[in-house]
């Protein structure tokens, strides 16, 4: 509305001043004409195009009309802005954002406080036109519209009473009453002159008076009337439209008198306005009344008289500069600023340009000026800042892929810049610090100012044109594990090279031991977005989410994964440790850490039936299949194994030397069992394992604890041997044991 208000505005302001000028020179009908724009702006809610030499234009480029209104908006009121109940609701509200809740006594005593403060704080003029404006203008419309009813509806009661007079030439009904200061037109629908007795005194001057009644209805001011009403119900508030108002329905009656004197003949045109002096009531009718009624003050019915002596002739070149002067009000009027286009070239200033709700709270100061470095914010509330604690907020830089990929964990105390978006080959990253920045009782402004500022620079970006939403491909990686290890399950497969088969293992990833290293994916290697090109004939590794919500894909000897939506990263190792050398693949993480385990804990069976067997006999069994799994592993297993052979089995260790020091034993353990049940349901026990794995290299991982190699008969060449012991005890599903160790 406050467009509409400027706008109309001018128009309005326009028109009075041409209004001066134009009397005398123009035809009073078109001079009439001209109020209808001013009307047209009223009512019309959106303007017809942009320009950037419309009115709101204009006001925008001019500085000191926008400080005087942002300190008008600023000015306090004698009034609290709100009541402390809704203080404290507030208040809360904010420590909720920025804490846990709690039931602290010193918390509750710091909502309090912020309570009391913001109850104290007085309401700004912009607060309050923000908060009552609306209510307070429908109000008024409501007001004015039944102020309007009663007007004309006290008209209509007053004329209920006229009668209609018979054999009078005109085209529309004509009454007589008594009830009337002076004759008129009423009624929108079904309009009949009314006049008054006075006017029945000559055939002339009834015919004067009925011409003029014909005027108003053929230039339709019975309706124009209703529009003029409904521009003060609107804006009851604006003097301006008031004013307009009453100009309007005195240029009506000058107009009307042209038209009357048109339908008379010139010859007429002294007698008219004899008629007019003798039929004019003194007073004021109602801007309200719809009705057209031939009242007027003294100066009014002068004016009115004159022009009728004058015979108003048209001045060409004034009518054509005054219709140049109001085409140009009205195209300013009529036309919104256009909106600034959001490019590149002007991104830094609309960064500056930090919007009205933050800026007693943030503001802008670019420190470095170098290429690339787009906006620094700052936390602008009033504390007691030291040397060491600055209150910076964030910044936004542009950067290249090489500079981003230097500034990678090279800022010690501060956030590496995060990127968010993309332009070509520059991509714009916000940059903040991990170090607490703020005064202690500024935590809550500090981090409230710091996500509204955040926000606000990150649509700014993303609004430029050519700029469009970038994820780091580390970021990409990390939310499409996020959704493997959020599935119900997961399946690892490999697909061996050469061979049909597929060795698929399903897996619950919140029960797995090795989720972890799926995790660490994300992290322990450097993406970089690449097209998706494998050669044929290579190992290929599945990980599938069961719900279908994710998946990756990679291949033996290459760096690129690709997921089930068609993206393919490059990932490089870049992590120091023993787990992997420098230059291994993703394939050979995942491979090696995640799928290996993941199949042997899978192939390797925990419990052997109770079919009252012996206890060696238990132990060889479920040494068999735990050992033996070994020959299943898909190819390429770091677990695989060519031969596997249990001996030396013995069920009857430890030999405990007295009571005491089996009980001993349990306890020292923490185990589940009982000394009463050592040797019936539960035992202990150890077992050779004589093995060919199929990596002979003393490097892998079959060589630990007490690998040693086999020097007995009956083995393969090169067959090693560990030595392995264990707890058995008894379940309802049978004999079982969860894994063995070097040593009890």
């Amino acid at each position: 509305m406050s467009a509409v208000l400027i706008t109309s505005s001018i128009l309005i302001l326009a028109i009075a001043a041409l209004r001066p000028l134009l009397r005398g020179r123009i035809d009073p009908r078109v001079q009439y004409a001209l109020w209808l724009v001013a009307a047209l702006r009223l009512l019309l809610p959106v303007n017809l195009f942009t320009s950037a030499y419309s009115a709101l234009a204009l006001l925008e480029k001019a500085e000191r009309p926008a400080q005087a209104v942002q300190a008008i908006g600023q000015a306090s009121l004698p009034v609290p802005a709100m009541s402390y109940d809704d203080a404290y609701v507030l208040a809360l509200q904010e420590y909720q954002q920025n804490a846990a809740v709690t039931t602290s006594f010193t918390d509750l005593d710091r909502v309090e406080a912020r309570a009391r403060e913001l109850a104290q704080r007085g309401l700004t003029l912009g607060e309050a036109a923000a908060k009552y404006a609306r209510p307070v203008w429908l109000g008024g419309a409501a007001l004015m519209a039944g102020w309007f009813l009663l007007v004309n509806l006290g008209l209509r009661r007053r004329l209920k009473g006229a009668r209609r007079l018979n054999g009078v030439e005109c085209s529309l009904p004509v009454y007589v009453s008594d009830a009337l200061p002076s004759p008129c037109l009423c009624g929108a629908l079904r309009p009949g002159i009314y006049v008054t007795p006075a006017a029945l005194e000559t055939p002339d001057r009834l015919r004067h008076v009925l011409a003029h009644e014909l005027a108003h209805h053929r230039h339709r001011d019975h309706w124009w009337a209703l529009l003029r009403c409904a521009c003060l119900c609107l804006y009851w508030f604006d003097p301006l439209v008031w004013w307009a108002a009453a100009l309007s329905r005195q240029d009506c009656e000058l107009a009307c008198d042209a038209g009357a004197i048109h339908a008379l003949g010139e010859g007429e045109r002294i007698p008219y306005g004899r008629t007019l002096v003798g039929m004019i009531a003194a007073g004021r009718t109602s801007l309200l009344q719809t009705a057209t009624t031939m009242t007027g003050g003294r100066r009014r019915v002068r004016e009115r008289v004159r022009l009728i002596a004058r015979r108003p002739k048209t001045v060409l070149a004034l009518a054509l500069a005054a219709a140049l002067l109001l085409a140009l009000a009205a195209g300013c009027a009529f036309s919104g600023a256009p909106e600034e286009a959001k490019t590149l070239d002007n991104l830094q200033q609309r960064l500056e340009d930090i919007p009205e709700e933050l800026r007693d709270r943030v503001r802008f100061d670019l420190t470095d000026e170098e290429p690339g470095h787009l906006a620094d914010y700052w936390f602008d509330v009033p504390a007691e800042w030291t040397e060491d604690f600055q209150p910076w907020l964030l910044s936004v830089r542009q950067l290249s892929q090489e500079e981003l990929d230097q500034t990678a964990g090279s800022f010690a105390l501060n956030h590496a810049p995060e990127p968010f978006a993309k332009s070509g080959s520059q991509y714009y990253a916000l940059h903040w610090s991990v170090a607490i920045e703020y005064a202690p009782d500024d935590q809550e402004q500090f981090n409230a100012a710091f996500e509204a500022i955040r926000d606000f620079a990150m649509q700014t970006v993303l609004e430029t044109e050519g700029v469009e939403p970038y994820t780091p491909p580390q970021e990409a990686v990390l939310a499409v594990v996020n959704r493997l290890l959020a599935a119900p399950s997961i399946t690892l497969s490999l697909a061996p090279a050469g061979t049909s088969r597929v060795y698929p293992y399903p897996i619950d990833p919140s029960q797995y031991p090795n989720s972890h290293y799926l995790s660490a994916l994300a992290f322990n290697f450097r993406w970089e977005e690449a097209p998706w090109s494998m050669s044929e004939g290579t190992d290929t590794l599945r990980i599938e989410a069961s719900d279908g919500s994710a998946s990756l894909t990679l291949k033996e000897g290459s760096y690129l994964v690709t997921d089930g939506d068609g993206n393919c990263w490059k990932g490089v190792y870049n992590v120091k440790d023993y787990l992997a050398a420098a230059d291994t693949t993703p394939f050979d993480y995942l491979r090696r850490l995640v799928f290996d385990v993941a199949e042997l804990d899978v192939l390797r069976s925990t419990t052997v039936p109770n079919r009252d067997q012996s206890h060696e006999d238990i132990v060889r069994e479920w040494a068999e299949n735990w050992e033996g799994a070994r020959t299943k592993t898909a190819p390429g297993s770091q677990y695989a194994c060519t031969y596997v052979r249990i001996e030396n089995v013995n069920a009857n260790l430890p030999e405990f030397e007295s009571r005491d020091a089996l009980e001993e034993f349990v306890r020292n353990r923490n185990l589940a069992f009982t000394a009463d049940d050592f040797g019936k349901i539960w035992f202990c026990f150890s077992y050779d394992t004589v093995f060919v794995p199929a990596d002979q290299s003393e490097d892998g991982p079959m060589w630990a604890g007490n690998t040693r190699y086999y020097e007995g008969d009956g083995a393969p060449e090169g067959a090693l041997v560990y030595s392995h012991v264990g707890y058995m005890w008894l379940t309802d599903e049978g004999w079982t044991c969860t894994g063995v160790g070097t040593g009890l």
